[in-house]
Formats: C-alpha cells, sequence, structure tokens
C-alpha cells in the first residue's frame, strides 16, 4: 500500500520545483533513510499507518474489536486524507458509522498524497444525505 519515491516522483514531478537531475539523489537519500529507520527499530508517521492498515487487514479479533467499542467515528479534513488512511477507514466503516467532515477547495496535502476526491467516495459509497452549513456568530 505505501508508495515507493520513484513512483511518487513519477507522479507528481510535474508540480515538483526540482531538477530531474536531481531524482537519483532523493531516491538516494530516501534509501538512507529507510535504512536508518531500520537499523534504530524506529517508524515514521507513515510507517505506522501502513501497520495499522495491515494489522487491520490481517487480523479479524483486531478489527472487530475495534468495531465493537465504537459507533462513530469522527473523520475531520476528510480531503486530506491519503489513500493508506482510506484503507484503514475502509475497515472500520462498517458497522461504525463514519462522520466526515471535509471541504474539497482546501485540500493541501497533496504532496503527501492526500485526494480531495476521498469527499465524493464517501459520498458515492454510502448514500448520505449531505448538509452544508455555516455558522457565523459575532466575536464578543
Amino acid at each position: 500500500m505505501g508508495i515507493e519515491p520513484s513512483d511518487y516522483l513519477q507522479k507528481h514531478y510535474s508540480q515538483l520545483d526540482i531538477d530531474s537531475s536531481d531524482i537519483d539523489e532523493i531516491i538516494k537519500i530516501w534509501d538512507e533513510y529507510t535504512e536508518a529507520k531500520e537499523k534504530s527499530r524506529k517508524m515514521d508517521f507513515d510507517d505506522i499507518l501502513f501497520r495499522f492498515e495491515q494489522y487491520l487487514r490481517l487480523n479479524d479479533e483486531l478489527r472487530n474489536k475495534i468495531n465493537q467499542r465504537y459507533d462513530h467515528i469522527l473523520v475531520d479534513e476528510m480531503q486530506d486524507t491519503n489513500p493508506i488512511q482510506w484503507a484503514i477507514l475502509e475497515h472500520l466503516r462498517d458497522p461504525v458509522n463514519l462522520f466526515c467532515v471535509g471541504d474539497d477547495a482546501q485540500s493541501i496535502y497533496g504532496f503527501r498524497d492526500a485526494d480531495f476526491q476521498n469527499v465524493m467516495w464517501v459520498i458515492d459509497d454510502s448514500q448520505p444525505t449531505p448538509i452544508s452549513t455555516r455558522v457565523i456568530t459575532p466575536l464578543l
């Protein structure tokens, strides 16, 4: 489920302010970073998400325990979820009710492979009743 640096760079190259000659250096740095994490037995945020998704996918007991504990899960900034976060939600969304808050016009984490279309996937997959409210209160 993770994305390799070379795949990421190919997908987003046009959006990045880098020379094509820098790509090999970026991949080398990524490989060194990955090796340092493994040697020191550390994980970064993406590793944690990836492992959690693996555990949910492969461990029915864990998934059921979480699903029994919660009736609802709130997902704020849904437009900034990436594929691994969406996969985690997919494991938890039945029978748990997802309450997703997002604005596709405010997606800012494309560089982390976030996809504002996740907001639309929730609507398409679950046929909720979209509610759009804007509350304006005077400041005291």
